[in-house]
């Protein structure tokens, strides 16, 4: 601190006699070695009203912008600095980030292009290209630029999730879960890392390990909607609906008009058979985002059961226009079609659905019906015997229509 004194008083003399750019700057300079930054843009600006061209003078103002996140000012400055040198890589890095946040991925990529040309081992322009190139489904990619950064950097945070994160989008689960490893050992409370670390224990069916992710990151951020969400999907695939529900509802609280968390607390309603409830949601979901194949598909199961089929019929006709090979929603509009006695269609849509899913006894069960009511009586009898082969009789609806259909 002595010296930082010493500096001050040299400087405070010098300006007494001149007030000059020089010493302006290097006591702005000394005033953001010790994070005084309000007095450190003082001196700082007032020297550029003396020498506006002063790269030097700037790159230290700019630095003070982006350490307190003032990105705008920090952009007029850098395309100012860019205007005097051109080739500035410190120049170039910040303005390709900035433009990265600020999802102008096309420019940012001339930016940080031509900083590469200048210097093709500089990890943090490495590690933006990387991220703009994951946020952009360009995975090769992304995962040449961030391989090489790590090689440089190893213990990069940014790089290290942006590196998971590509891996998590390639479901390369177990490469995603070493970064995330990684990174919060160095970073334990990391936002990013535990969100993704979350979602790919998630991806895995690791339910509690996802929750302890989850748990921890709404500790550190109670309100991120993220968080909740997936929170209230790992307790809903855990069979805690309560839990669920409490989760989406603040989540809803938060952010009233989120088509996904509707849509999500809407599914909870439909199982645990809170119909109304659960077509309020998906009717909101759907005004949000008319195109929502999972709302579509859900509200159209409602209407299923509620016997609506010709309104079952358009949601799920829909939603299978999005994603026709969706094993629920074609399970649901056989179903609907049987129902309908449009036995030939149900049929089809039983038999799609158990090219992904052929052990399915509860499709194996319906298609036999629909086999039944159709007339095709070996086809029937054939999905009742391989559905007893896969799950052996025990006293529920499906089963008793289909052994009595088979004459036990």
């Amino acid at each position: 601190m002595k010296r930082y004194e010493n500096a001050f008083s040299d400087l405070n003399k010098s300006l007494e006699i001149e007030k000059n750019s020089l010493a302006l700057s290097n006591r702005g300079i000394t005033y953001k070695m010790i994070n005084n930054y309000e007095k450190a843009l003082l001196d700082l600006s007032t020297s550029l009203t003396i020498e506006p061209n002063d790269a030097f003078t700037l790159s230290h103002r700019i630095e003070i912008y982006l350490m307190n996140n003032r990105y705008e000012e920090a952009l007029s400055d850098l395309n100012k600095l860019l205007n005097i040198e051109p080739y500035n890589i410190f120049a170039l890095n910040n303005r390709g980030e900035i433009y990265r946040m600020k999802s102008r991925y096309e420019d940012a990529l001339l930016d940080l292009n031509k900083s590469l040309k200048l210097n093709s081992c500089n990890p943090f322009s490495l590690r933006s290209r990387g991220a703009i190139y994951r946020v952009t489904n360009q995975y090769e990619k992304a995962l040449l630029d961030l391989n090489e950064s790590l090689k440089i950097k190893s213990n990069d945070v940014f790089a290290l999730n942006n590196r998971g994160a590509t891996y998590l989008m390639m479901d390369r689960y177990e490469e995603a879960l070493l970064n995330f490893d990684k990174s919060l050992q160095i970073e334990p409370n990391n936002v990013f890392a535990l969100i993704n670390r979350g979602a790919t224990y998630l991806m895995m069916n690791g339910y509690e390990e996802s929750l302890l992710d989850f748990d921890k990151l709404l500790e550190i951020e109670p309100n991120n909607v993220f968080a909740l969400i997936n929170r209230g999907t790992i307790y809903r695939l855990m069979y805690r609906y309560k839990d669920a529900l409490t989760d989406l509802n603040r989540s809803i609280e938060l952010k009233p008009n989120d088509a996904f968390a509707l849509s999500k607390r809407g599914e909870i309603y439909r199982i645990m058979n809170k119909y109304e409830e659960a077509l309020s949601d998906f009717n909101e979901s759907l005004k949000i985002k008319s195109n929502n194949a999972f709302a579509l598909s859900n509200r159209g199961a409602i209407h299923r059961i509620m016997e609506r089929y010709k309104e079952a019929l358009i949601d799920l006709n829909s939603s299978l226009a999005i994603e026709p090979n969706n094993v629920f929603t074609l399970r649901n509009r056989g179903i609907a079609h049987r129902m309908m006695k449009n036995y030939d269609e149900s049929i089809s849509d039983l038999t799609e659905s158990l090219k992904f899913e052929p052990n399915d006894t509860f499709t194996l069960e319906h298609r036999a019906l629909s086999c039944y009511m159709f007339g095709i009586y070996k086809e029937a009898f054939s999905d009742i015997n391989r559905s007893l082969e896969i799950k052996p009789y025990k006293p529920k609806p499906n089963n008793t229509i289909i052994l009595s259909y088979r004459g036990e």
